[in-house]
């Protein structure tokens, strides 16, 4: 899969096959580049997000390749759930038109994830949910004494609050709840 940096121009092109095969391959876990794509989309590039989702799940297999304690624990229904944490948010701050600060969210939150800064990510969460009166999800604090798992958490949920509608179906074809389960440890 190959995606121009700069369309304009197009000089510019990673194959994210290459980049993703290359990172395994020397032993390095994928979040640098889920936070360069994701930035990209964040500042309005075309870029599915189920591509970033995907990619949180193979550096989580990864990981857990690698002993990295606690990521067993992950899976991709509890990765999708957060994502749908995310969305949630979004859609109770976008429910009382406030659109602007989704993005000033958005922004800070994927900085702290940037710098890998847990404190500052935590401190915004608990900003954004007290500032619409809601409860913040407890995913946040089961994830803490593992960076790893932390970063993963993080990234799904500012897919889901950078995302459009995200549903999952179930068997018969009807809306399936995708909260449930949303627990490290559950």
């Amino acid at each position: 899969i190959e995606w121009y940096i700069d369309k304009q121009s197009r000089k510019h092109y990673k194959d994210l096959y290459k980049e993703v095969i290359d990172s395994i391959y020397h032993g390095k876990n994928l979040f640098d580049l889920v936070n360069f794509i994701l930035m990209k989309k964040i500042r309005g590039s075309h870029i599915n997000l189920n591509t970033i989702h995907n990619l949180l799940v193979i550096n989580k297999n990864f990981l857990e390749k690698q002993g990295v304690v606690c990521m067993q624990e992950m899976n991709e229904k509890k990765i999708y759930a957060i994502r749908c944490k995310g969305y949630e948010l979004k859609k109770a701050y976008e429910n009382r038109q406030l659109n602007n600060k989704v993005t000033t969210i958005l922004n800070k939150l994927s900085n702290c994830l940037h710098i890998k800064n847990v404190d500052k990510f935590l401190d915004t969460i608990i900003d954004s949910y007290g500032y619409i009166g809601k409860e913040v999800p407890n995913v946040f604090i089961e994830c803490l004494n593992n960076r790893n798992l932390f970063l993963t958490v993080g990234y799904a949920f500012v897919l889901g609050l950078a995302g459009e509608d995200i549903k999952i179906l179930d068997n018969s074809g009807k809306d399936k709840k995708v909260n449930e389960g949303v627990g490290i440890n559950e």
